[in-house]
């Protein structure tokens, strides 16, 4: 019987040890979707737009080249605003949306609009990685 009481203490440390390591990261990777940057555009192309966003916050973008192919311009004037807050007046009104994915923003046609215009190799703007939809 004392065995078995050693055994369960020894499982029961392994776990704890395991959670306390493994929490920390686990918390790290929840996206702060109230990060925010500055931005001034005037008429800016949007990949230059995303591309802007990218190099002042810990994002990056992800899109299908057809999604950003015939993207209107961007016109944004925001100082210390949220990106959430951005992304949501930019797309306002367009047939694209967006989605936080970790540390990661994906770039997307809307839902109705995805049936008919969506899919293409998806790309981002560091250019490290492309995925097939």
């Amino acid at each position: 019987m004392n065995n078995f009481y050693k055994r369960v203490l020894r499982v029961v440390l392994v776990a704890l040890f395991a959670a306390t390591i493994t929490l920390p990261t686990a918390l790290a990777a929840k996206p702060d979707v109230k990060a925010k940057v500055s931005i001034s555009a005037d008429n800016m192309p949007m990949r230059q737009f995303l591309a802007a966003i990218e190099q002042q916050s810990n994002y990056s973008f992800f899109y299908s080249n057809s999604v950003l192919n015939n993207a209107p311009n961007v016109t944004i004037e925001a100082k210390d605003m949220a990106i959430e807050q951005i992304l949501k007046k930019v797309f306002e009104g367009t047939n694209r949306t967006y989605e936080f994915v970790g540390n990661k923003i994906a770039i997307k046609f809307a839902p109705e609009v995805a049936k008919t215009e969506g899919g293409g190799n998806f790309s981002n703007l560091g250019g490290t990685s492309s995925k097939e939809c």
